[in-house]
């Protein structure tokens, strides 16, 4: 199994409110449309406002910057290419405000697609390669207590 793991930030001076409703209500469902032709989950979380004490504080910002985070999974690489390669939806631009800005194309791992969202992505195993409070990864030199 493999998962695809997006970060998303919605277009600078947009109306966060009206970006999250147009993504949950109309993009999602688009998306909703690749069950069976290769996803066999699709999942989306809320970000929340990190909230750190001083001197954390300095760099809450950063982990403030994202609104959404959405996976998708996949029986393996073919599944990946048969959901968007072989049946990727036409996907439904906003139907709120958008600010002027350019789609950033041809890249998947990072861009600015439909809309002006933004995206920063990765693939990763849908099992953790180590639970690190249960198992010491090889080589690696255990903690002292």
């Amino acid at each position: 199994m493999l998962k695809w793991v997006l970060f998303i930030r919605y277009p600078d001076g947009a109306d966060k409110e009206a970006a999250d409703q147009w993504y949950l209500n109309v993009h999602t469902q688009d998306a909703r449309t690749l069950a069976g032709k290769g996803v066999v989950s699709y999942r989306t979380y809320r970000c929340v406002d990190a909230q750190f004490p001083p001197p954390w504080s300095a760099g809450v910002a950063e982990f403030n910057d994202w609104d959404r985070v959405t996976e998708f999974e996949f029986r393996d690489w073919d599944g990946w290419r048969e959901s968007f390669t072989e049946n990727d939806p036409a996907w439904r631009p906003p139907d709120f405000d958008v600010p002027e800005t350019p789609e950033v194309p041809g890249s998947l791992v990072r861009g600015r697609g439909v809309g002006g969202f933004e995206s920063v992505s990765c693939f990763i195993e849908t099992e953790p390669e180590y639970d690190l409070l249960s198992e010491t990864p090889p080589g690696a030199v255990p903690a002292q207590r």
